[in-house]
């Protein structure tokens, strides 16, 4: 958290944070150390060692804490930004189908455009990340499906087969193989406007339907945000 991207090992975090703060944590604890000896009472050396650990270890779960305090509340406010300037209705799930669990909504304006994009568990499948935007220059027919301009990833179109699926509630979906392995697929539809794009791997037909079934357009500000 403390290293970022620059030490991406999980050990530098640690250092870091040792070398950050680690003199104004001991300082710390000499004071608190200090101050009990000289206004409380005596203490055994066994004693000192636990109130210099139980200081360190207090000031550290209140600086790690309070980081990542503020890193929500900057995420929830940028996102919510973000949303503000979205040019297509966002849509969110009524009722998640069973197996589904939301565990990251983020809106953001990158790789080509203004995105909102859902991360999902999804049972036993690895991954499912869901894209919505204003849509660029979309073809959608059972057979070939061509999208230009999609964005949210490093891929900004799709070209290639594709099936015209129907949700229970006659939503067209059109169902698409990733191209990278042949377990992952994506699946597109558009909304009233918003183009709706689920990348998957090992989610079976029925429930890439059922997911589009419960999305329902939903006012920007009603949105739940997650860091993930």
């Amino acid at each position: 958290m403390f290293a970022g991207e620059v030490f991406p090992e999980w050990y530098w975090g640690p250092i870091i944070f040792y070398f950050v703060f680690g003199l104004p944590l001991s300082a710390l604890a000499f004071a608190v150390d200090f101050a009990v000896r000289r206004w409380v009472r005596r203490l055994t050396w066994p004693q000192r060692g636990g109130l210099w650990l139980g200081v360190v270890a207090a000031g550290s779960l209140a600086i790690l804490g309070g980081r990542a305090l503020i890193e929500h509340v900057r995420f929830e406010r940028d996102a919510k930004a973000a949303a503000q300037q979205f040019d297509f209705t966002p849509y969110a799930a009524e009722t998640l189908p069973p197996g589904f669990d939301e565990e990251l909504l983020s809106a953001d304006d990158f790789f080509g455009g203004k995105v909102l994009v859902s991360r999902y568990a999804v049972r036993s499948a690895p991954y499912a990340f869901a894209y919505q935007q204003r849509p660029g220059e979309v073809s959608l027919q059972n057979g070939h499906c061509s999208l230009r301009g999609l964005v949210g990833t490093g891929t900004n179109f799709y070209d290639g087969q594709c099936r015209e699926l129907r949700t229970p509630h006659g939503r067209a979906v059109f169902i698409g193989s990733l191209g990278l392995t042949t377990e992952g697929g994506q699946a597109f539809s558009l909304l009233d406007g918003t183009l709706v794009r689920l990348e998957h791997t090992q989610v079976a037909d029925g429930d890439v339907l059922a997911y589009f079934d419960a999305l329902r357009p939903v006012d920007p500000d009603d949105l739940d945000f997650k860091q993930g």
